[in-house]
């Protein structure tokens, strides 16, 4: 009688497991096809089980997860190709115009007569020359910027000295454009431990913007914030929070009378002229809130009546 029963029990463990086993082989057969369904047609659905099992449980989340993983990644990489193809459009288009214009110029040149008309072809050409390589330096910031690795070094410096130093820059075009500056900087050095050339790159391009697209009025103050100062182990100098703001006139006819959008200044390729007629890469306030914030700062951007606000926290 025992045997009989330990016969039945073995026979019955042997259809169970030969059940189960055809289950298993069904049930991933099954994942097979459906892993091959999604390849082919792309589709965001997931792998579906038919046996509740922990195994199969765990390998259908862990495949799901995985898909999710690869649909993400999948995203990312076709945004990445269409800002690609948006800056390749851009820089294609922003480029094209100064070299047209040297090409137009250097044949001019061959032709000039007399030796005044000769420098003022190749006072021209230098000027072209200067916005390409300006352009291209912006076009490289913006890619550096763009790798999440990269890291700012910091160092100490006097920012009112740096600032003055950078207005000395622009003291050309000011004279050029007939803009008196008005400038408001502590007589006294304020020193910040920062990263030297990015300070320098971001008020470059921001008072650029301000002269590009202002008519006669441009002021620049830098205020300490209150509260900001640091006292550095072994360091006599305090190290303080700054504020930098920058204002210029709003000039409807260089923006070819096109408003300008508060909400997109910020935003990379943004031009208030749309028609792009002005040699320029549209980066410009991009890397300047870029660099700002990578470096735990604040900018921000307003308009006061007729006049175009650019607010840095340092």
């Amino acid at each position: 009688m025992l045997l009989k029963i330990i016969c039945i029990l073995s026979c019955l463990l042997t259809f169970l497991s030969t059940v189960s086993l055809f289950l298993y082989k069904r049930q991933v057969k099954s994942i097979c096809r459906q892993i091959c369904f999604l390849n082919d047609n792309n589709s965001n659905i997931e792998i579906t089980k038919d046996i509740n099992s922990n195994e199969i449980c765990e390998l259908v989340d862990t495949l799901n997860e995985m898909l999710t993983i690869f649909r993400d990644e999948r995203v990312k990489m076709k945004e990445k190709d269409a800002k690609l193809k948006e800056i390749i459009t851009n820089i294609s288009h922003d480029i094209r115009t100064p070299l047209t214009s040297l090409n137009g110029y250097f044949d001019l040149l061959g032709q000039a007569d007399d030796h005044e008309e000769y420098q003022r072809y190749t006072g021209i050409m230098k000027e072209r020359i200067e916005c390409l390589k300006e352009m291209l330096e912006q076009l490289f910031t913006y890619v550096k910027l763009q790798n999440d690795e990269y890291q700012f070094e910091y160092e100490e410096f006097d920012a009112c000295k740096e600032l003055c130093s950078i207005l000395v820059g622009f003291y050309e075009e000011f004279h050029i454009r007939g803009i008196k500056p008005q400038i408001e900087v502590p007589d006294e050095a304020v020193f910040m431990n920062l990263n030297k050339l990015a300070f320098r790159r971001i008020f470059e391009n921001i008072i650029k913007n301000s002269i590009e697209h202002g008519k006669r009025y441009f002021e620049i103050r830098l205020v300490r914030q209150p509260g900001g100062s640091d006292i550095q182990k072994g360091k006599a100098e305090e190290h303080h929070k700054i504020k930098i703001v920058v204002k210029n006139d709003i000039s409807q006819e260089l923006n070819n009378g096109e408003a300008i959008d508060i909400d997109r200044v910020f935003e990379r390729f943004y031009k208030a002229d749309r028609s792009r007629n002005r040699n320029s890469t549209g980066l410009g306030l991009y890397i300047a809130r870029d660099m700002v914030l990578k470096m735990q700062g604040n900018i921000m951007a307003e308009q006061e009546g007729e006049l175009f606000v650019i607010t840095t926290v340092l």
